[in-house]
């Protein structure tokens, strides 16, 4: 069960919140939720709801221990990475849901009480929310506990909180059901064509439809949370509007961005040392990165692809090599669709067969990829304004809000109500049609 389900929707969702909002006091309140991230989990994957309880237990309790910190420490981190390693790569069972989300919040926990720059969880119930909550737990964003942990004991919910959420968990809904999934559709067309044409657009449209089903899912989780009273990271900030891949990253998955920049590489030295040692803390950041997603080719070679891209970039600044912003924008377009083929590819030869047809340029056989452009050109049209354009609006036009009367603002919150009504009534409808496509990321 995804957030893009209608059993979610209409069922499991409303009846949580009317029961969390029933429940008098925090402790209550926090228990509703996590009866319900559970009741999510085991719907989800049922057999593995004792692996997250276990790792819990043991995450929780080894933390509270103040001697041979170190110890704890060691133990903690192999058990933490030995189970990732094992689904990822030892055995075929299912893939845990949200593993990697929420082992990788385990171990910025752990990490944080031994170097004491966060606190201790005081109450196992409080931990365990934090672990299992459920808007969070299928795609992330990874959450540190500093930056929940106060919510977990005192939060407040107003209706503008309540509504700002819920408006944020259709809009992703609606990136990932009325963008995403048709153009992933759009893509596997333009992938069965043989030109260099519909390889241009293939890779264009999968650009597209990771960026609105990630950051969709980023959306909800964060919509959700807000809905709840909890404040969630960020996670994407218009990351196709970086003019350099390294800006790229910072704006692309924040959240596992910085847990490697923090737990990685600046612990390594970082920028702090020589260049050819920059050079290996990037090369050891981008390996974990790839192997992150996955033990697959494609994974690994889209690691390195990165992380030789982010070491030409350290080179030239040092050189004092710049590029103009409007090239540096195309550069990194070029680069970051073409890593996404990397991405997307199964094995070398087809990743090998694809690059070729970029470059295989042939106006006969194009003929059948302008047939599916026809079709599909709104669709990359609204998809390339939204991902490219639209938050840089939505930036001017709330700055623009911010200081006009309340009339104003009732005004568009009023427009933004019916802007839910109607996205919910699209994408209930499309569901109703056609089940929403699974989501890449749940896999990781």
């Amino acid at each position: 069960m995804e957030f893009s389900n209608l059993f979610f929707l209409y069922l499991f969702l409303p009846l949580c919140v009317g029961i969390y909002f029933l429940a008098p006091g925090i402790k209550l309140k926090n228990a509703v939720l996590i009866l319900f991230s559970l009741l999510f989990y085991c719907i989800n994957r049922p057999i593995y709801i004792p692996l997250l309880l276990f790792l819990s237990v043991f995450n929780y309790y080894l933390s509270l221990c103040r001697k041979y910190k170190w110890v704890v420490l060691f133990v903690t981190c192999v058990l933490n990475i030995g189970c990732l390693l094992f689904f990822k790569i030892i055995t075929d069972l299912p893939f845990p849901l949200g593993l990697s989300f929420y082992l990788f919040s385990m171990l910025s926990y752990q990490i944080d009480v031994y170097r004491k720059s966060g606190e201790r969880c005081k109450s196992f119930w409080h931990f365990l929310l934090f672990i299992s909550f459920f808007p969070k737990l299928p795609m992330g964003p990874i959450v540190r506990y500093d930056s929940i942990s106060h919510q977990l004991t005192n939060r407040e919910v107003d209706p503008k909180s309540i509504f700002d959420g819920s408006l944020r968990f259709v809009l992703g809904l609606s990136k990932k059901v009325l963008l995403a999934d048709p153009l992933f559709r759009t893509y596997e067309q333009f992938l069965n064509q043989q030109s260099a044409l519909s390889a241009w657009l293939a890779a264009f449209s999968f650009t597209l439809y990771i960026y609105f089903e990630f950051s969709g899912y980023a959306d909800m989780a964060i919509g959700l949370g807000k809905v709840f009273g909890f404040s969630l990271p960020e996670n994407f900030h218009k990351p196709y509007s970086a003019s350099s891949i390294s800006e790229f990253w910072r704006r692309w998955h924040i959240s596992l961005g910085s847990f490697f920049r923090d737990y990685v590489y600046i612990p390594l030295g970082g920028n702090r040392c020589g260049l050819l040692r920059q050079i290996m803390n990037l090369l050891i950041v981008w390996c974990l990165t790839g192997l992150w997603h996955g033990f697959q080719f494609s994974f690994v070679i889209w690691g390195m692809y990165f992380f030789l891209l982010i070491s030409a970039e350290k080179i030239l600044g040092l050189m004092k090599i710049r590029f103009p912003s409007i090239l540096g924008r195309l550069f990194s377009l070029i680069f970051i669709l073409y890593g996404w083929v990397i991405f997307s590819s199964n094995d070398p030869m087809s990743l090998i067969t694809f690059t070729i047809r970029l470059f295989s340029f042939s106006a006969a056989s194009a003929s059948p990829a302008f047939l599916v452009l026809k079709n599909s050109l709104p669709l990359l049209l609204i998809g390339t304004l939204l991902s490219f354009f639209a938050p840089v609006c939505k930036e001017k036009c709330m700055a623009y809000l911010s200081g006009k009367p309340h009339r104003t603002a009732a005004f568009v919150t009023f427009c933004q109500g019916i802007l839910i009504l109607i996205l919910m009534v699209l994408c209930t409808t499309s569901l109703i049609a056609a089940a929403s496509k699974p989501s890449m990321y749940i896999g990781f």
